[in-house]
């Protein structure tokens, strides 16, 4: 075995060689973004006819700030800070809409295949073994669930990208301790936390990992100086705007949720749904109340005995939720309507508070692990032979058979990645926040937020 791996590493070129590895990565990654390009994107009418990737539903709310803010010198809506706006505005200001959202996904494709090559770096760095850059590299670069992203005009692909850049940039710090370096990675942390305010607390963390590890060291406050002085400058001018418009501090958002759920009874739906596990990006799990997605699209068919029974209370049973689906297709079509959304309101917080008193086991400990496998197994993996059972093309069975199974073979080696990084010594400089991040995507947003969704992975 050792002498196979001499033999395969003399044959690949060292780590350091980073254009033949980034050219490499621009390769095939840029074939996965033609497929996927040509499979799920292009199509489009209107104002996004010409653009080659996928709109997705949160798409126009980070975009159309931007484009008012150009046209008519307002950013509006503001409920999104301007993270990505930031990387959209001198794009859609000097070329078409099209054009430039074609830049800003190829953008993201740049970015996908710098932080391949900086992952596989990482990984080298903290083991002291080349095996390990050429393991971590090939696998990132052959899962398609990382490039899928890159089509997408959302903050996901951006948003992994920096995490595992700032990662590279903050280690390098520590053996290099060049502090323009750690100016750097709080200008990128900035952006980070203006592309997803949930991940300030990476913030904090980072300081925590600088404070612990330069203690010693003088003129420390410098350093963690430097550090917080991009998000300071930069959040300092976010909150005097917010306050100069909205009359109230606030620093990151002015709204927790989408504008308009929480006066409609989506918001309820969506508490009682987490309450007991629900996944409420799942269309099979929405047709249990008559939805096929959250725009308010309703189905007639009845998913209702697909429930799980053991969520219900004294409150509620299977005809309890029968009525709810009635109500809300009503609501949707315009019956009763301001009446309809309050009996939903008032009776699906009850709902979900019989299952927090009745069933404090399935609402504090079941509900968030369940969460936690839809975050890691997504509906559309688990349904994966239920999609080809009628009538699919040959050529998108193979691109999804690969997509899926790259995914799960990412996923194994991720977590036999962690198990391997918990049993070296966390004291190790560039062992704890690769860790800390982990453990914070993992736990934030599928078990205190409840979202399922695997763009957040």
């Amino acid at each position: 075995m050792k002498n196979k791996w001499s033999l395969l590493k003399s044959l690949l070129p060292r780590p350091n060689k980073w254009k033949f590895w980034l050219s490499l990565a621009v390769f095939v990654k840029g074939i996965q973004f033609l497929i996927l390009c040509l499979l799920i994107g292009g199509g489009h009418v209107d104002e996004y006819k010409g653009f080659w990737g996928f709109i997705a539903g949160d798409t126009p709310s980070y975009l159309l700030p931007i484009e008012n803010l150009v046209d008519n010198g307002s950013y509006t809506p503001d409920y999104r800070m301007p993270g990505y706006g930031i990387i959209y505005f001198p794009l859609y200001f000097f070329f078409h809409k099209a054009i430039a959202l074609n830049i800003l996904i190829l953008t993201q494709l740049l970015f996908t295949c710098i932080a391949t090559y900086l992952l596989g770096l990482i990984a080298k760095q903290i083991f002291k073994r080349d095996v390990f850059f050429y393991v971590v590299f090939f696998i990132y670069l052959f899962s398609f669930h990382v490039t899928l992203f890159d089509i997408y005009p959302l903050t996901e692909s951006l948003t992994i990208s920096l995490l595992i850049i700032v990662v590279f940039v903050f280690n390098r710090f520590f053996y290099t301790k060049n502090k323009y370096l750690l100016l750097l990675a709080g200008g990128i942390f900035t952006e980070l936390v203006f592309l997803k305010p949930v991940l300030l607390p990476l913030l904090l963390i980072g300081l925590s990992v600088l404070i612990w590890h330069t203690i010693k060291e003088e003129k420390q406050w410098i350093r963690c100086v430097l550090f917080l002085l991009p998000f300071l400058i930069v959040d300092g001018i976010w909150t005097i705007r917010n306050f100069n418009y909205h009359q109230k501090i606030a620093p990151l958002t002015t709204t927790i949720y989408y504008p308009g759920t929480e006066s409609s009874y989506l918001h309820s739906l969506f508490n009682f749904m987490r309450s007991w596990g629900g996944n409420i990006v799942d269309p099979k799990e929405l047709g249990y109340f008559g939805l096929a997605n959250h725009s308010g699209k309703t189905i007639t068919n009845d998913y209702s005995e697909m429930i799980p029974s053991y969520i219900y209370t004294t409150e509620f049973n299977i005809d309890s939720i029968k009525i709810i689906k009635a109500k809300i297709i009503a609501v949707e079509n315009g019956v009763h309507k301001k009446k309809g959304i309050k009996y939903l309101k008032e009776k699906l917080a009850l709902y979900e508070l019989s299952i927090k008193k009745e069933k404090p086991f399935l609402y504090h400990i079941w509900a968030p692990l369940i969460c936690l496998k839809n975050f890691l197994l997504p509906p559309l993996l688990r349904n994966f032979f239920n999609d080809f059972s009628v009538g699919s093309s040959r050529i998108k069975f193979i691109v999804k058979l690969f997509y899926y199974s790259s995914y799960l073979l990412l996923l194994l080696l991720s977590f036999i990645g962690i198990l391997l990084l918990a049993m070296r010594p966390v004291a190790r400089k560039e062992i704890i926040f690769p860790i800390s991040i982990i453990f914070f995507i993992m736990t934030v947003y599928p078990m205190i937020f409840r979202f399922s969704e695997d763009r957040y992975l």
